[in-house]
């Protein structure tokens, strides 16, 4: 095993191994947002294979994932990353990476990252895994210090989404009069908000988890 020793101090860098699975799953779920579902060891599994059933057509463009663990003095894992290769256009992608808000090791993970994917153009956080429930991008106010870590790597913000959560069933909320619906993918519709033949609202819609309606959308 070739263990990657960190510019940081205290901090090395390993291959995720299968005994790894209870502390990244512990990680993965400390950063967890209201209306997600816990991440599951089905979950991890099919993100550590390079699989997502949202989003899919993009997972296809990556080579197999790499999964690295951050490691203390002890060999206590401190956090995890996990990153790819797109062939087609010479990229490499950030694909998720926890570490429990601590910026040290975060810079850790990625300078690894791009250490062991080469001089090439990097994107981060572009699309949604098998860790949550469609979400999309970096949560930044819930994520700051990954944040500050990914700006201190020179990455810099290219699309701005909103994650919104709210309870349900909320009796209080106006009601829509007229709407559309149409099949989007097995497990989600896209509701479609029209007015004089102009789309006024378009959100692709999940299945709810824990009482949460968990909206993507599109554009508003």
């Amino acid at each position: 095993m070739v263990v990657y020793v960190s510019p940081t101090l205290g901090v090395s860098v390993r291959p995720y191994a299968p005994t790894d699975q209870t502390a990244v799953l512990d990680l993965i779920n400390a950063d967890r947002l209201p209306g997600q579902p816990l991440t599951t060891p089905a979950m991890l599994t099919e993100a550590l294979a390079g699989r997502s059933g949202v989003d899919a057509g993009w997972w296809v463009e990556l080579d197999l994932p790499t999964t690295s663990v951050a490691t203390d003095d002890t060999g206590a894992v401190l956090g995890v990353v996990s990153y790819a290769l797109r062939p087609k256009d010479a990229h490499g992608v950030i694909l998720w990476l926890h570490c429990q808000e601590n910026e040290t090791v975060a810079r850790a993970l990625l300078d690894h990252a791009a250490t062991d994917m080469g001089p090439r153009s990097l994107d981060a956080f572009h699309f949604t895994s098998a860790l949550t429930l469609g979400l999309e991008a970096l949560p930044v106010r819930h994520r700051p210090a990954t944040h500050a870590a990914l700006t201190a790597a020179g990455y810099r913000g290219t699309d701005l989404w909103r994650y919104m959560h709210r309870t349900l069933p909320a009796p209080e909320l106006p009601r829509l009069t007229h709407y559309d619906t149409e099949p989007a993918t097995p497990d989600t519709r896209r509701l479609l908000v029209t007015e004089d033949g102009k789309t006024l609202a378009d959100a692709t819609i999940g299945t709810p988890v824990q009482g949460t309606g968990v909206p993507m959308v599109d554009r508003g």
